[in-house]
Protein backbone atom coordinates (compact mmCIF):
# COMPACT_ATOMS: atom_id res chain seq x y z
CA UNK A 1 0.00 0.00 0.00
CA UNK A 2 1.48 3.72 -0.94
CA UNK A 3 2.22 5.96 1.92
CA UNK A 4 -0.28 8.82 1.85
CA UNK A 5 1.12 10.62 5.02
CA UNK A 6 0.94 14.68 5.05
CA UNK A 7 -1.03 14.76 1.69
CA UNK A 8 -1.88 17.82 0.32
CA UNK A 9 -5.49 19.02 -0.35
CA UNK A 10 -4.97 18.65 -4.11
CA UNK A 11 -3.76 15.37 -3.38
CA UNK A 12 -6.53 14.29 -1.52
CA UNK A 13 -8.88 15.43 -3.90
CA UNK A 14 -7.01 13.78 -6.83
CA UNK A 15 -7.50 10.52 -4.81
CA UNK A 16 -11.37 11.10 -4.14
CA UNK A 17 -11.96 12.06 -7.90
CA UNK A 18 -10.23 8.78 -7.81
CA UNK A 19 -12.74 6.93 -6.10
CA UNK A 20 -15.94 7.91 -7.73
CA UNK A 21 -14.15 7.17 -11.16
CA UNK A 22 -13.74 3.38 -9.95
CA UNK A 23 -17.47 3.80 -8.76
CA UNK A 24 -19.20 4.75 -11.74
CA UNK A 25 -22.22 3.55 -13.61
CA UNK A 26 -20.48 1.23 -15.96
CA UNK A 27 -20.49 -1.90 -13.28
CA UNK A 28 -24.16 -1.05 -12.19
CA UNK A 29 -25.55 -1.29 -15.82
CA UNK A 30 -23.37 -4.19 -16.71
CA UNK A 31 -25.11 -6.20 -13.59
CA UNK A 32 -28.38 -4.41 -14.06
CA UNK A 33 -28.18 -6.58 -17.73
CA UNK A 34 -27.45 -10.22 -16.10
CA UNK A 35 -29.38 -9.29 -13.13
CA UNK A 36 -32.46 -9.08 -15.71
CA UNK A 37 -31.57 -12.13 -17.31
CA UNK A 38 -31.27 -13.94 -13.51
CA UNK A 39 -35.13 -12.33 -13.32
CA UNK A 40 -35.89 -14.09 -16.50
CA UNK A 41 -34.72 -17.11 -15.31
CA UNK A 42 -36.31 -17.20 -12.05
CA UNK A 43 -39.35 -15.35 -13.33
CA UNK A 44 -39.66 -17.57 -16.89
CA UNK A 45 -41.05 -14.27 -18.23
CA UNK A 46 -37.98 -13.07 -20.17
CA UNK A 47 -39.43 -9.64 -20.70
CA UNK A 48 -39.55 -9.01 -17.00
CA UNK A 49 -35.69 -9.60 -16.90
CA UNK A 50 -35.17 -7.10 -20.00
CA UNK A 51 -37.24 -4.13 -17.79
CA UNK A 52 -35.15 -5.19 -14.58
CA UNK A 53 -32.36 -4.80 -16.57
CA UNK A 54 -33.84 -0.99 -18.04
CA UNK A 55 -34.83 -0.69 -13.89
CA UNK A 56 -31.28 -0.47 -13.12
CA UNK A 57 -30.23 1.46 -15.66
CA UNK A 58 -32.21 3.96 -14.56
CA UNK A 59 -30.49 3.46 -10.97
CA UNK A 60 -27.20 3.79 -12.51
CA UNK A 61 -28.11 7.49 -14.43
CA UNK A 62 -29.15 8.33 -11.06
CA UNK A 63 -25.75 7.25 -9.36
CA UNK A 64 -24.08 9.24 -12.59
CA UNK A 65 -26.02 12.54 -11.29
CA UNK A 66 -24.87 11.92 -7.46
CA UNK A 67 -21.16 11.44 -8.74
CA UNK A 68 -21.39 14.61 -10.41
CA UNK A 69 -22.56 16.13 -7.33
CA UNK A 70 -19.51 14.64 -4.95
CA UNK A 71 -17.37 16.05 -8.08
CA UNK A 72 -18.46 19.60 -7.52
CA UNK A 73 -17.98 18.45 -3.43
CA UNK A 74 -14.41 17.69 -4.20
CA UNK A 75 -13.68 20.91 -5.54
CA UNK A 76 -15.46 22.47 -2.39
CA UNK A 77 -12.76 20.90 -0.17
CA UNK A 78 -15.03 18.40 1.06
CA UNK A 79 -13.52 14.77 0.49
CA UNK A 80 -13.91 12.92 3.58
CA UNK A 81 -17.06 11.20 2.93
CA UNK A 82 -16.15 10.09 -0.47
CA UNK A 83 -13.31 8.15 1.03
CA UNK A 84 -13.41 4.49 1.85
CA UNK A 85 -11.19 1.66 3.36
CA UNK A 86 -7.68 2.57 3.51
CA UNK A 87 -8.23 5.56 2.08
CA UNK A 88 -10.52 6.67 4.71
CA UNK A 89 -8.26 5.00 7.54
CA UNK A 90 -5.21 7.08 6.66
CA UNK A 91 -7.35 10.40 6.36
CA UNK A 92 -8.05 9.77 10.05
CA UNK A 93 -5.13 9.38 10.68
CA UNK A 94 -3.49 12.47 9.56
CA UNK A 95 -6.79 15.13 10.06
CA UNK A 96 -8.19 13.08 13.16
CA UNK A 97 -11.53 11.19 13.79
CA UNK A 98 -13.01 14.81 15.17
CA UNK A 99 -12.14 16.70 12.08
CA UNK A 100 -13.06 13.83 9.64
CA UNK A 101 -16.22 13.50 11.27
CA UNK A 102 -17.48 16.95 11.12
CA UNK A 103 -16.25 16.82 7.35
CA UNK A 104 -18.44 14.04 6.84
CA UNK A 105 -21.24 15.36 8.45
CA UNK A 106 -20.78 18.67 6.91
CA UNK A 107 -21.02 17.12 3.65
CA UNK A 108 -24.49 15.32 4.48
CA UNK A 109 -26.10 18.45 5.74
CA UNK A 110 -24.97 19.49 2.34
CA UNK A 111 -26.46 16.62 0.65
CA UNK A 112 -23.52 14.90 -0.41
CA UNK A 113 -23.80 11.10 -0.81
CA UNK A 114 -21.05 9.45 1.83
CA UNK A 115 -19.63 6.01 1.26
CA UNK A 116 -20.53 3.53 3.55
CA UNK A 117 -17.66 3.42 4.94
CA UNK A 118 -18.03 6.75 5.86
CA UNK A 119 -21.65 6.45 7.09
CA UNK A 120 -20.61 3.92 9.15
CA UNK A 121 -17.59 5.80 10.82
CA UNK A 122 -19.37 8.58 11.70
CA UNK A 123 -22.26 6.39 12.71
CA UNK A 124 -19.77 4.62 15.39
CA UNK A 125 -18.14 7.91 16.38
CA UNK A 126 -21.93 9.58 17.16
CA UNK A 127 -22.54 6.18 19.34
CA UNK A 128 -18.76 6.27 20.72
CA UNK A 129 -19.48 10.26 22.21
CA UNK A 130 -20.63 11.51 25.21
CA UNK A 131 -23.54 10.25 26.74
CA UNK A 132 -24.89 13.76 27.11
CA UNK A 133 -23.62 15.75 24.22
CA UNK A 134 -22.78 14.75 20.84
CA UNK A 135 -19.29 16.12 19.34
CA UNK A 136 -21.03 17.15 16.05
CA UNK A 137 -23.75 19.77 17.01
CA UNK A 138 -27.38 20.61 15.88
CA UNK A 139 -27.12 17.59 13.07
CA UNK A 140 -30.08 17.84 10.77
CA UNK A 141 -29.48 15.78 7.50
CA UNK A 142 -31.68 17.04 4.70
CA UNK A 143 -34.53 15.76 3.07
CA UNK A 144 -33.70 16.85 -0.57
CA UNK A 145 -37.03 18.38 -2.71
CA UNK A 146 -39.83 16.84 -0.05
CA UNK A 147 -41.07 18.97 2.53
CA UNK A 148 -41.03 17.50 6.13
CA UNK A 149 -43.90 15.84 7.02
CA UNK A 150 -43.14 17.00 10.52
CA UNK A 151 -45.05 19.74 11.75
CA UNK A 152 -43.48 22.90 13.72
CA UNK A 153 -45.17 22.75 16.84
CA UNK A 154 -45.76 27.02 18.19
CA UNK A 155 -44.14 26.65 21.79
CA UNK A 156 -43.35 29.35 24.63
CA UNK A 157 -39.52 29.78 23.86
CA UNK A 158 -39.86 29.34 28.17
CA UNK A 159 -40.78 25.68 27.50
CA UNK A 160 -38.90 23.53 29.83
CA UNK A 161 -39.26 20.72 27.45
CA UNK A 162 -38.31 22.44 24.18
CA UNK A 163 -34.84 20.21 24.16
CA UNK A 164 -36.98 17.03 24.08
CA UNK A 165 -39.41 17.70 21.57
CA UNK A 166 -36.48 18.53 19.45
CA UNK A 167 -35.23 15.49 19.75
CA UNK A 168 -38.71 13.92 19.10
CA UNK A 169 -38.48 15.29 16.22
CA UNK A 170 -35.18 14.07 15.26
CA UNK A 171 -35.74 10.74 16.17
CA UNK A 172 -38.96 10.25 14.09
CA UNK A 173 -36.66 11.34 11.03
CA UNK A 174 -34.11 8.98 11.80
CA UNK A 175 -36.86 6.51 11.75
CA UNK A 176 -37.94 7.26 8.09
CA UNK A 177 -34.10 6.19 7.23
CA UNK A 178 -33.22 3.23 5.33
CA UNK A 179 -31.36 0.31 7.83
CA UNK A 180 -32.62 -2.02 10.51
CA UNK A 181 -35.72 -3.18 10.94
CA UNK A 182 -37.65 -1.34 13.26
CA UNK A 183 -40.09 -2.25 16.70
CA UNK A 184 -42.77 0.11 18.03
CA UNK A 185 -42.68 -1.16 21.81
CA UNK A 186 -46.23 0.51 22.90
CA UNK A 187 -49.65 -0.73 24.56
CA UNK A 188 -53.02 0.58 23.66
CA UNK A 189 -53.83 4.51 23.74
CA UNK A 190 -50.48 5.54 23.90
CA UNK A 191 -50.24 7.08 20.20
CA UNK A 192 -48.65 4.35 18.47
CA UNK A 193 -50.57 4.81 15.47
CA UNK A 194 -49.60 8.07 14.94
CA UNK A 195 -46.28 7.84 16.06
CA UNK A 196 -46.26 5.07 13.25
CA UNK A 197 -48.04 7.48 10.35
CA UNK A 198 -44.83 9.87 11.57
CA UNK A 199 -42.26 7.10 10.78
CA UNK A 200 -44.21 5.65 7.37
CA UNK A 201 -44.53 9.51 6.71
CA UNK A 202 -40.94 10.09 6.93
CA UNK A 203 -39.56 7.09 5.08
CA UNK A 204 -42.32 7.77 1.73
CA UNK A 205 -40.55 11.63 2.18
CA UNK A 206 -37.33 10.27 1.79
CA UNK A 207 -38.36 6.81 -0.92
CA UNK A 208 -41.12 7.71 -3.57
CA UNK A 209 -40.32 4.54 -4.56
CA UNK A 210 -41.09 2.98 -0.88
CA UNK A 211 -43.50 -0.17 -0.79
CA UNK A 212 -44.93 -0.78 2.37
CA UNK A 213 -47.51 -4.56 2.71
CA UNK A 214 -49.93 -4.41 6.42
CA UNK A 215 -50.19 -7.21 7.89
CA UNK A 216 -52.92 -6.52 10.73
CA UNK A 217 -53.86 -8.41 14.02
CA UNK A 218 -57.19 -6.69 14.68
CA UNK A 219 -58.82 -5.84 11.84
CA UNK A 220 -58.19 -4.14 8.62
CA UNK A 221 -57.40 -0.24 8.96
CA UNK A 222 -55.43 2.67 6.71
CA UNK A 223 -51.95 2.99 8.06
CA UNK A 224 -51.32 5.49 5.61
CA UNK A 225 -52.51 7.20 2.43
CA UNK A 226 -49.59 6.14 0.72
CA UNK A 227 -50.11 2.11 0.97
CA UNK A 228 -53.05 1.78 -0.98
CA UNK A 229 -55.93 -0.91 0.49
CA UNK A 230 -54.85 -4.46 -1.39
CA UNK A 231 -51.34 -4.15 0.36
CA UNK A 232 -53.22 -4.20 3.70
CA UNK A 233 -53.75 -8.10 4.93
CA UNK A 234 -55.76 -8.89 7.89
CA UNK A 235 -55.68 -11.88 10.04
CA UNK A 236 -58.02 -14.33 11.94
CA UNK A 237 -58.26 -17.82 12.85
CA UNK A 238 -60.83 -18.80 10.28
CA UNK A 239 -58.91 -16.84 7.20
CA UNK A 240 -55.49 -17.24 7.95
CA UNK A 241 -53.44 -14.73 5.69
CA UNK A 242 -49.92 -14.98 5.18
CA UNK A 243 -50.54 -12.91 1.93
CA UNK A 244 -48.26 -10.17 3.10
CA UNK A 245 -45.69 -12.21 4.63
CA UNK A 246 -45.66 -13.92 1.07
CA UNK A 247 -45.25 -10.79 -0.70
CA UNK A 248 -42.20 -9.33 1.04
CA UNK A 249 -40.43 -13.29 1.01
CA UNK A 250 -41.15 -13.48 -2.97
CA UNK A 251 -39.23 -10.56 -3.48
CA UNK A 252 -36.88 -11.05 -0.48
CA UNK A 253 -35.99 -14.27 -2.43
CA UNK A 254 -35.55 -12.64 -5.92
CA UNK A 255 -33.23 -10.12 -4.82
CA UNK A 256 -31.12 -12.70 -2.99
CA UNK A 257 -30.49 -14.18 -6.79
CA UNK A 258 -29.69 -10.59 -7.77
CA UNK A 259 -27.61 -9.62 -5.03
CA UNK A 260 -25.28 -12.46 -6.32
CA UNK A 261 -25.50 -11.20 -9.82
CA UNK A 262 -24.21 -8.27 -8.47
CA UNK A 263 -26.53 -5.83 -7.78
CA UNK A 264 -26.00 -4.00 -4.41
CA UNK A 265 -29.32 -1.14 -5.06
CA UNK A 266 -32.31 -2.13 -4.02
CA UNK A 267 -35.88 0.22 -3.86
CA UNK A 268 -36.56 -0.45 0.12
CA UNK A 269 -39.58 -2.72 0.97
CA UNK A 270 -41.67 -2.93 4.37
CA UNK A 271 -43.76 -4.98 6.01
CA UNK A 272 -45.69 -3.71 8.85
CA UNK A 273 -47.07 -5.65 11.35
CA UNK A 274 -49.47 -4.35 13.95
CA UNK A 275 -50.43 -5.93 16.63
CA UNK A 276 -47.70 -8.69 16.68
CA UNK A 277 -48.28 -9.88 19.65
CA UNK A 278 -52.10 -11.27 18.68
CA UNK A 279 -50.97 -13.19 15.78
CA UNK A 280 -48.09 -14.63 17.78
CA UNK A 281 -49.95 -15.63 20.42
CA UNK A 282 -52.95 -17.25 18.37
CA UNK A 283 -50.65 -18.90 15.84
CA UNK A 284 -48.34 -20.80 18.70
CA UNK A 285 -51.24 -21.20 19.98
CA UNK A 286 -53.33 -23.29 17.16
CA UNK A 287 -51.09 -23.62 14.26
CA UNK A 288 -47.84 -24.16 15.46
CA UNK A 289 -46.49 -25.70 12.27
CA UNK A 290 -47.49 -22.41 10.48
CA UNK A 291 -46.27 -20.42 13.26
CA UNK A 292 -42.73 -21.96 13.24
CA UNK A 293 -43.19 -20.88 8.83
CA UNK A 294 -43.88 -17.40 9.99
CA UNK A 295 -41.18 -17.21 12.44
CA UNK A 296 -38.67 -18.47 10.58
CA UNK A 297 -39.06 -15.83 7.24
CA UNK A 298 -39.73 -13.11 10.20
CA UNK A 299 -36.25 -13.63 11.73
CA UNK A 300 -34.58 -14.12 8.46
CA UNK A 301 -35.71 -10.35 7.19
CA UNK A 302 -34.48 -9.35 10.35
CA UNK A 303 -31.46 -10.51 10.05
CA UNK A 304 -30.51 -10.53 6.29
CA UNK A 305 -33.37 -8.40 5.00
CA UNK A 306 -31.90 -5.00 5.46
CA UNK A 307 -29.09 -5.52 2.90
CA UNK A 308 -31.53 -6.03 -0.03
CA UNK A 309 -34.37 -3.34 1.24
CA UNK A 310 -36.70 -5.94 2.65
CA UNK A 311 -37.38 -5.17 6.39
CA UNK A 312 -39.93 -5.05 8.98
CA UNK A 313 -41.55 -3.24 11.19
CA UNK A 314 -43.62 -4.84 14.19
CA UNK A 315 -45.79 -3.42 16.39
CA UNK A 316 -45.43 -5.20 19.77
CA UNK A 317 -47.59 -4.64 23.67
CA UNK A 318 -44.21 -6.10 25.03
CA UNK A 319 -41.36 -4.81 26.48
CA UNK A 320 -40.05 -8.32 27.29
CA UNK A 321 -37.98 -9.50 23.84
CA UNK A 322 -38.81 -13.45 24.56
CA UNK A 323 -42.54 -12.35 24.09
CA UNK A 324 -41.91 -11.21 20.56
CA UNK A 325 -40.30 -15.20 19.60
CA UNK A 326 -38.01 -13.80 17.14
CA UNK A 327 -35.13 -14.44 19.68
CA UNK A 328 -32.99 -12.55 22.08
CA UNK A 329 -29.38 -11.96 21.23
CA UNK A 330 -29.61 -10.54 17.81
CA UNK A 331 -32.54 -8.40 18.52
CA UNK A 332 -30.22 -5.06 19.23
CA UNK A 333 -27.80 -5.69 16.14
CA UNK A 334 -31.09 -6.09 14.41
CA UNK A 335 -33.93 -3.90 15.51
CA UNK A 336 -34.07 -0.31 16.04
CA UNK A 337 -36.46 -0.43 18.80
CA UNK A 338 -38.76 2.39 20.05
CA UNK A 339 -40.79 2.93 22.96
CA UNK A 340 -43.89 4.79 23.52
CA UNK A 341 -45.40 6.42 26.88
CA UNK A 342 -48.17 8.51 27.17
CA UNK A 343 -50.16 9.57 30.15
CA UNK A 344 -53.91 11.44 28.78
CA UNK A 345 -56.15 12.71 31.25
CA UNK A 346 -60.05 11.77 31.55
CA UNK A 347 -62.93 13.79 31.33
CA UNK A 348 -62.68 14.49 35.48
CA UNK A 349 -59.10 15.45 34.63
CA UNK A 350 -57.72 12.13 36.03
CA UNK A 351 -54.31 11.12 34.47
CA UNK A 352 -54.74 7.92 32.34
CA UNK A 353 -52.18 6.23 30.35
CA UNK A 354 -49.25 3.96 30.26
CA UNK A 355 -45.50 4.73 31.10
CA UNK A 356 -44.02 0.98 31.97
CA UNK A 357 -43.30 -0.08 28.19
CA UNK A 358 -40.47 2.84 28.27
CA UNK A 359 -39.53 2.45 32.14
CA UNK A 360 -38.98 -1.30 31.33
CA UNK A 361 -37.27 -1.21 27.63
CA UNK A 362 -34.91 1.35 29.47
CA UNK A 363 -33.92 -1.01 32.17
CA UNK A 364 -33.50 -4.11 29.45
CA UNK A 365 -29.71 -4.67 29.01
CA UNK A 366 -30.26 -6.58 26.17
CA UNK A 367 -32.18 -3.99 24.50
CA UNK A 368 -29.35 -0.97 26.12
CA UNK A 369 -26.62 -2.62 26.84
CA UNK A 370 -24.55 0.51 28.18
CA UNK A 371 -25.70 0.96 32.13
CA UNK A 372 -24.85 5.07 32.16
CA UNK A 373 -27.37 5.08 28.79
CA UNK A 374 -29.95 3.16 30.80
CA UNK A 375 -29.60 5.52 33.97
CA UNK A 376 -29.89 8.44 31.94
CA UNK A 377 -32.63 7.84 29.89
CA UNK A 378 -34.51 6.52 33.07
CA UNK A 379 -33.80 9.64 35.05
CA UNK A 380 -34.77 11.75 32.40
CA UNK A 381 -37.85 9.71 31.70
CA UNK A 382 -38.98 10.71 35.12
CA UNK A 383 -38.95 14.27 34.48
CA UNK A 384 -41.36 13.80 31.23
CA UNK A 385 -43.55 11.80 33.68
CA UNK A 386 -44.00 14.55 35.71
CA UNK A 387 -45.09 16.90 32.34
CA UNK A 388 -47.20 14.77 31.24
CA UNK A 389 -49.08 14.25 34.56
CA UNK A 390 -49.20 17.94 34.58
CA UNK A 391 -50.78 17.90 31.56
CA UNK A 392 -47.47 20.04 29.86
CA UNK A 393 -46.68 17.35 27.32
CA UNK A 394 -49.87 16.27 25.55
CA UNK A 395 -48.40 13.82 23.09
CA UNK A 396 -46.06 10.83 23.19
CA UNK A 397 -42.70 10.34 24.48
CA UNK A 398 -40.66 8.23 22.65
CA UNK A 399 -37.33 6.39 23.54
CA UNK A 400 -34.76 5.84 20.88
CA UNK A 401 -32.18 2.75 20.42
CA UNK A 402 -31.82 3.84 16.43
CA UNK A 403 -27.83 5.62 17.08
CA UNK A 404 -27.38 7.31 19.87
CA UNK A 405 -30.02 5.88 22.50
CA UNK A 406 -31.77 9.05 23.39
CA UNK A 407 -35.97 10.08 24.97
CA UNK A 408 -37.85 12.82 23.41
CA UNK A 409 -41.57 13.84 23.01
CA UNK A 410 -43.43 13.33 19.56
CA UNK A 411 -44.75 16.10 17.80
CA UNK A 412 -48.22 17.25 18.67
CA UNK A 413 -50.69 16.30 15.87
CA UNK A 414 -54.23 15.87 15.61
CA UNK A 415 -54.41 12.96 13.00
CA UNK A 416 -57.78 12.57 11.20
CA UNK A 417 -59.11 8.50 11.00
CA UNK A 418 -57.73 7.52 7.66
CA UNK A 419 -60.13 5.75 5.24
CA UNK A 420 -59.44 3.94 2.09
CA UNK A 421 -60.17 5.03 -1.34
CA UNK A 422 -64.06 4.60 -2.24
CA UNK A 423 -64.53 6.13 -5.46
CA UNK A 424 -64.10 3.77 -8.29
CA UNK A 425 -62.95 1.39 -6.05
CA UNK A 426 -64.14 -1.59 -7.84
CA UNK A 427 -61.99 -0.71 -10.58
CA UNK A 428 -59.30 -0.82 -8.40
CA UNK A 429 -59.78 -3.69 -7.25
CA UNK A 430 -59.45 -5.53 -10.35
CA UNK A 431 -55.89 -5.91 -10.64
CA UNK A 432 -52.61 -4.75 -8.47
CA UNK A 433 -51.28 -3.06 -10.83
CA UNK A 434 -54.31 -1.84 -12.52
CA UNK A 435 -53.51 1.90 -12.76
CA UNK A 436 -49.80 0.82 -14.43
CA UNK A 437 -51.94 -1.67 -17.06
CA UNK A 438 -53.49 1.80 -18.38
CA UNK A 439 -50.49 3.67 -18.32
CA UNK A 440 -48.75 1.52 -20.48
CA UNK A 441 -51.10 0.89 -22.86
CA UNK A 442 -51.02 4.34 -23.52
CA UNK A 443 -47.67 4.41 -24.50
CA UNK A 444 -48.01 1.83 -27.18
CA UNK A 445 -49.27 0.86 -30.49
CA UNK A 446 -50.46 -1.61 -32.43
CA UNK A 447 -46.77 -1.73 -34.34
CA UNK A 448 -44.59 -4.25 -32.80
CA UNK A 449 -41.79 -2.69 -30.49
CA UNK A 450 -38.82 -4.04 -29.08
CA UNK A 451 -39.00 -4.21 -25.60
CA UNK A 452 -35.06 -3.60 -25.03
CA UNK A 453 -34.92 -0.38 -27.22
CA UNK A 454 -34.10 2.79 -25.31
CA UNK A 455 -37.61 4.24 -26.18
CA UNK A 456 -39.32 1.45 -24.70
CA UNK A 457 -37.42 1.07 -21.76
CA UNK A 458 -37.31 5.11 -20.75
CA UNK A 459 -40.92 4.98 -21.04
CA UNK A 460 -41.31 2.13 -18.76
CA UNK A 461 -38.59 4.20 -15.93
CA UNK A 462 -41.31 7.34 -16.27
CA UNK A 463 -43.96 5.14 -15.33
CA UNK A 464 -42.16 4.26 -12.14
CA UNK A 465 -43.64 0.51 -12.17
CA UNK A 466 -42.55 -1.57 -9.03
CA UNK A 467 -40.14 -3.80 -10.57
CA UNK A 468 -41.88 -6.72 -8.39
CA UNK A 469 -45.26 -6.34 -10.56
CA UNK A 470 -43.94 -6.12 -13.62
CA UNK A 471 -44.66 -9.73 -14.59
CA UNK A 472 -48.17 -9.87 -13.05
CA UNK A 473 -48.67 -6.44 -15.06
CA UNK A 474 -47.55 -7.73 -18.72
CA UNK A 475 -49.40 -11.40 -17.70
CA UNK A 476 -52.70 -9.73 -16.70
CA UNK A 477 -52.46 -7.73 -20.23
CA UNK A 478 -51.58 -10.27 -22.42
CA UNK A 479 -53.87 -12.68 -20.75
CA UNK A 480 -57.08 -10.12 -21.11
CA UNK A 481 -56.02 -9.64 -24.72
CA UNK A 482 -54.66 -5.65 -24.49
CA UNK A 483 -51.54 -6.72 -25.33
CA UNK A 484 -49.38 -9.39 -27.57
CA UNK A 485 -46.27 -10.62 -27.03
CA UNK A 486 -43.62 -12.32 -29.89
CA UNK A 487 -42.83 -16.01 -29.21
CA UNK A 488 -39.38 -14.92 -28.40
CA UNK A 489 -40.46 -12.45 -25.80
CA UNK A 490 -38.65 -9.70 -27.53
CA UNK A 491 -41.35 -7.59 -29.36
CA UNK A 492 -44.57 -6.09 -27.60
CA UNK A 493 -47.66 -4.65 -29.50
CA UNK A 494 -51.18 -3.55 -28.42
CA UNK A 495 -53.93 -5.58 -29.72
Amino acid sequence: MNNFDDLSLEEWQAIASEQIDNDGSQFIMISGIVAGLGVAAVTAFPSAGVLTAGWIWYQAWKKTENTNRNEKAINEGLVAHILKGDHLDQYKNQFGEKETALQIDKALKRGFCPTNDAEDFIDDFIDSASNTQSPIPNTQYPIPNVQSPIPNTQLSKHDKYKAFRDVGVEIIKQAGKPGKSKALVAPSRTGKTTVLYFMLDQAFSLHSDLTVFAWQGKGIEPIHPNVPKQNHYGFNLQDIDLGALDQIWEIYEERQKLLEQGVREFSPVVLAITDWQSIKDLLNSTYKDIFKTVQGKLMTLANNGAALGTTIWIDTQSPKITDWGLGSGSIRDNFDIFAIARIGHDENGIPIGDCNCVTKTAQNFLIIPQESDRTRVLTQFTQLQEGMKAGDIKSSVILSTAGIVRIGITPEFERSALQFETVHDSKKSESVGSGFEDKLLDILTTDWVEISSTEFLTSILILKIPTHEIKDILSNLESNGKIEIDAKSSKIRKV
